[in-house]
């Protein structure tokens, strides 16, 4: 009886080893300022997030035919992600940029981030996907020194997506969009 209940408690605690460390270490800072996308990031599986941060000098000066567009349309140009990851690739950090100097100079607005996904994954997966996208816009545009008041955020997950779209549809559906508020 002894035996059979340390033989127990061994196979529990190796059980309890190897889930903590199934998942790997998390991204340091480092991972996230250096931009490396979720692959990237070693002992980091596809399906968890890393967002980035702004790094010193990383702000681009806004381009007049964004805030021309955003005036006019009441929208601001999406902000696409990879397949399963919230990060924001570095060539969609003008348009956040771009974004948040239009919000700091017209304080009378505010802006809804939509986030969306493609067909692929359960509906609850993409809704919760949707919010991480949205969420790392959000967090984006607090780095660059827009009000969290004035930011608010939608998960639409993949309840607009292009069912068995092509490649190039489904990237299209992997976005977070940029409403202007008034």
């Amino acid at each position: 009886m002894i035996m059979l209940y340390r033989i127990a408690c061994s196979l529990l605690g190796g059980c309890l080893l190897l889930a903590s460390c199934a998942r790997g270490p998390l991204p340091t800072p480092a991972d996230t300022l250096l931009g490396l996308s979720s692959g990237d990031a070693p002992g980091i599986g596809g399906t968890h997030d890393v967002y980035s941060e702004v790094l010193p000098g990383d702000l681009p000066e806004a381009r007049d035919q964004d805030l021309i567009a955003a005036t006019a349309t009441g929208t601001y140009k999406s902000v696409y992600f990879d397949f399963d990851t919230a990060f924001i690739r570095v060539s969609e950090r003008p348009k956040l940029q771009a974004a948040a100097e239009y919000l700091k100079q017209y304080t009378d607005k505010d802006v809804l981030i939509e986030g969306y996904c493609d067909s692929r994954g359960t509906a609850e997966y993409n809704l919760g996907l949707g919010d991480r996208r949205a969420n790392a816009v959000k967090r984006y545009l607090q780095q660059l020194g827009i009000l969290v008041d004035r930011i608010q955020i939608l998960s639409k997950g993949d309840l607009e997506a292009i069912p068995n779209g092509t490649a190039e549809q489904m990237a299209q559906d992997r976005r977070a969009d940029l409403i202007l508020l008034q």
